[in-house]
């Protein structure tokens, strides 16, 4: 099978105070039609992050022929929201809950949970910290499953301050294990390097949400260290149903030059 894939590219390549319209006609001239959303990027602080407006800003990429079909970084800004703790888990939940609102009325269908730091289990063993997670985050997926979503759980690497489900392998036996409705597994393509992880070995598609194109320390895209044809070609061959999205920092570099654009050009797909 050689299904074609869709791509997205996620708004922190560019940041808050960019000039969007010039950004959206270049990701379309090469063939973006998904945005991913970071909220508090279009909505600095969380300030004005509101269903009403979620639902304004998903009509205005509408209208330039961009989907909205997931959200990232749905715990930055908010460092009380953690998993684990006296009185964290109450924060993380209710956060999530918003993002949950938020991402019904931007019509997106999955939210990536990364935030590696706000998931550290301490002291706390790993059997311990599964069996402490596994309420909360069941909550809080059953209200992205509510709203039409899924929420993913991305492998927090220790890299990146991340102690609790560090690579594919754990997440999938923790949703295996521990999950239900609204719960899934993200594919990350920097985690996947870091941990030594290989798609083909994880097992079928259908295990997954979500598949971000990211180097590590979400660096640019000039001399990949993941690899990134490979997986794509991977992913298409076995008929890749959800979209891509690129992940990176915004580099000094510029979006241009910066990302994988022409690395996507022969896996191409109108989005549906």
């Amino acid at each position: 099978m050689n299904t074609p894939l869709r791509f997205a590219c996620s708004n922190i390549a560019w940041g808050a105070g960019a000039d969007e319209a010039q950004v959206f006609d270049f990701l379309q001239s090469v063939g973006i039609t998904g945005i991913e959303l970071a909220p508090s990027v279009v909505w600095p602080g969380w300030q004005g992050a509101t269903v009403l407006a979620a639902r304004a800003y998903a009509q205005a990429l509408a209208d330039r022929g961009l989907h909205i079909p997931s959200m990232q970084a749905l715990l930055f800004g908010c460092p009380a929201a953690v998993l684990f703790g006296a009185n964290g888990s109450t924060h993380f939940e209710a956060q999530l809950a918003r993002c949950a609102a938020l991402g019904q009325a931007l019509g997106a269908r999955v939210a990536v949970l990364g935030a590696p730091r706000q998931r550290q289990r301490g002291a706390l063993s790993t059997g311990q910290a599964a069996e402490q997670a596994a309420a909360p985050l069941r909550r809080a997926a059953a209200r992205f499953a509510d709203a039409g979503m899924v929420l993913a759980i991305e492998p927090a690497r220790p890299e990146d301050g991340g102690d609790f489900l560090t690579n594919t392998t754990d997440v999938m036996q923790f949703v295996h294990s521990h999950g239900g409705p609204g719960l899934g597994v993200h594919l990350d393509a920097a985690a996947l390097h870091l941990a030594g992880e290989s798609l083909p070995d994880l097992g079928p598609v259908s295990q997954f949400a979500h598949y971000q194109l990211s180097e590590p320390g979400l660096g640019d895209f000039i001399v990949p260290r993941a690899p990134q044809a490979a997986n794509l070609a991977w992913l298409q061959q076995q008929g890749w149903p959800h979209w891509c999205s690129v992940e990176m920092r915004s580099s000094p570099l510029g979006l241009q030059a910066a990302g994988p654009w022409a690395l996507m050009r022969s896996f191409l797909q109108t989005a549906r």
